[in-house]
């Protein structure tokens, strides 16, 4: 599941549904951070601290890489492929979880 943080992402209820939903049942996750104020991005420490503390970890786990959205053009291929290919490692570790 794609998490795309930007600003009042934790505070939507919608959004809420989501990750709650993917966290309980154990699904891959894709954090993808908007970074850029002026087009909704807050900090992503904000972000941390805007999620709910009883799942904080599970979201921003250790080991979990967060992929920083960029709006020019040839960042946003950079992020499109990391993207990508944290969606097919989490498909192959679904498929045999001691790949990761």
């Amino acid at each position: 599941v794609l998490l795309f943080l930007s600003r009042g992402y934790f505070a939507s209820k919608a959004c809420a549904i989501e990750y709650e939903a993917a966290v309980r049942l154990g699904k891959p996750l894709i954090l993808v951070h908007e970074a850029n104020e002026n087009k909704g991005g807050l900090p992503l420490q904000q972000a941390r601290r805007d999620c709910p503390e009883a799942i904080r970890d599970e979201i921003f786990g250790t080991s979990r890489p967060v992929v920083s959205w960029q709006r020019s053009d040839a960042f946003q291929q950079v992020a499109l492929k990391r993207i990508v290919a944290e969606a097919l490692l989490a498909s192959a570790c679904a498929a045999r979880p001691s790949i990761r």
